[in-house]
């Protein structure tokens, strides 16, 4: 199931999704209860998004983290589930853990499309899924955060210390690219072999 824009009314209104009962909101706009759920989550994440984005940017981007694997293709990824563990991430060391969920928290992730605009200096995270407890239901929701148009570098993320290692990309055009490679490499970071630099 999937709504593209979900922050955005009218695109909550024209989904096929959006049928059901009616019912009135305080601002005289027929919607189903659904939908205005769906409507008021996405606002919600645009909302998180504009935070998390301006942590990303006053962020040390000189961290070392290790290339890694298993990437969202995304440019951020929020995760939200219920209290059952079962999301386990790979830190820069190689070591897994397990994140421990509540129903106030949230898992904010990098995806391939921030590793190239930060210029490398941000990696996307390596993650998998594996529910451990017996007779343990997981439920989560991920919401995916997508840039339209040309994807590139800020000039201040380039200096001879970290020369350009990504050339300017349409991220639409990254994900076909991730559609149409091998299954056999779709759980690696993809977005070096589609518009790295090669060195010299």
């Amino acid at each position: 199931m999937n709504i593209d824009g979900a922050e955005k009314l009218e695109e909550c209104e024209s989904s096929p999704l959006s049928c059901g009962p009616l019912e009135m909101t305080t601002s005289g706009t027929d919607l189903s209860p659904f939908i205005k759920t769906v409507h008021d989550y996405g606002k919600f994440i645009a909302e998180i998004e504009k935070v998390v984005f301006g942590m990303v940017c006053e962020t040390d981007l000189d961290a070392n983290v290790n290339p890694i694997a298993h990437t969202d293709k995304s440019f951020l990824s929020y995760l939200h589930q219920n209290n059952i563990r079962g999301l386990e991430v790979r830190t820069k060391d190689g070591e897994w853990f397990t994140f421990e969920p509540s129903a106030s928290t949230f898992m904010v992730m990098a995806g391939d499309a921030c590793v190239a605009w930060s210029n490398g200096r941000i990696k996307a995270c390596y993650h998998r899924v594996a529910v451990r407890e017996e007779s343990q239901v997981r439920y989560s929701l991920g919401t995916f955060s997508y840039i339209s148009g040309i994807i590139e570098s800020p000039e201040e993320f380039i200096n001879k210390a970290h020369p350009r290692q990504y050339k300017p990309f349409n991220h639409i055009d990254f994900l076909c690219y991730y559609d149409s490679s091998d299954n056999r490499i779709k759980a690696e970071s993809l977005i070096k072999s589609y518009c790295g630099v090669q060195a010299n």
